[in-house]
């Protein structure tokens, strides 16, 4: 049987311990150009993780998830099915807002706008529907994020309304 201890080793030496970590099995996958075979384990972890979400630390957790949106920036989205499969990954490691950092949020976000732009110069390119698929992945990611970030500004909002008096006007046109 495996403890967490021995799941979390494993986890880092397929993606390393932090996003400064050169040592990893996805990182050597790159750096070979492998990158099909990087997301999917990429994936592969994002899932386990969504699959086991409250049995292991927050912490461990989010700093798993912030390699996993780190190491898809390093990904080059030449094709449409290059798209859907990191878009996928970046889905699913966005997945659960509780475990999902700042700089977590900021990268995936910057990633879905650059995703944005490849689809629309694929899309240009092949003048073909099949861009529709990208397009609903991409809007799936950007609706996530944004909740994430709605949900976030909420209990933000909460926290200072329950500390300190708010005056509100209703401003009308």
């Amino acid at each position: 049987m495996y403890t967490s201890g021995d799941v979390k080793d494993v986890i880092t030496d397929l993606i390393g311990s932090d996003i400064n970590s050169n040592d990893s099995v996805i990182n050597n996958l790159m750096d070979n150009g492998d990158y099909s075979s990087a997301v999917n384990i990429l994936g592969g972890v994002a899932s386990s993780l969504n699959d086991n979400v409250n049995k292991s630390s927050g912490e461990e957790s989010k700093q798993i998830r912030e390699v996993i949106v780190f190491s898809l920036t390093k990904v080059s989205v030449t094709s449409l099915d290059d798209l859907d499969l990191v878009a996928g990954v970046l889905n699913s490691a966005t997945s659960i807002s509780d475990e999902l950092t700042d700089y977590t949020q900021d990268t995936a976000l910057d990633m879905y706008s650059s995703l944005t732009g490849v689809l629309s110069d694929q899309i240009n390119i092949t003048a073909t529907n099949k861009g529709e698929e990208s397009v609903g992945l991409l809007l799936d990611g950007l609706s996530s994020m944004l909740d994430t970030n709605t949900n976030k500004g909420s209990e933000e909002m909460e926290i200072t309304t329950n500390h300190s008096h708010v005056d509100t006007t209703k401003v009308s046109k």
